[in-house]
């Protein structure tokens, strides 16, 4: 009688150490699961955040094209370069070389915001 109850015992005690080792865990995975939470709620802050700096600078976008050329301007600056596009195929196709008007030339590197290489800059006079 006395073996089985010391055998008890030592389940009990085992038992007892599991639970006491499940519980262990427990606590330490809720307090990881529970960092998690709190950066996984940071980031939708953050990304929720991105979103309506993103809306106000597509409304921003949106404004600055609507003020910057009406139709008919939108449509007489394509026109230009689609027929510049056109000379230029014709004139180009399969050259290594192309040739630009001074005027061309001009409107390419305002745009491209290159040096023009035509003009004296005040960096080349000190």
């Amino acid at each position: 009688m006395k073996d089985i109850k010391e055998k008890s015992m030592n389940l009990e005690e085992l038992a007892r150490m599991m639970q006491a080792g499940f519980q262990g865990i427990d606590e330490r995975l809720g307090k990881k699961i529970d960092k998690l939470d709190l950066r996984m709620d940071n980031m939708e802050v953050k990304m929720d955040n991105m979103e309506v700096k993103m809306g106000s600078m597509e409304t921003r976008m949106s404004r600055l094209e609507e003020r910057s050329f009406t139709n008919e301007e939108k449509e007489a600056v394509l026109a230009m370069v689609r027929h510049y596009d056109k000379r230029l195929e014709a004139e180009t196709l399969g050259k290594d070389y192309i040739l630009l008007t001074r005027k061309e030339y001009n409107i390419f590197v305002k745009i491209a915001g290159i040096p023009n290489r035509f003009e004296k800059t005040e960096s080349e006079y000190v």
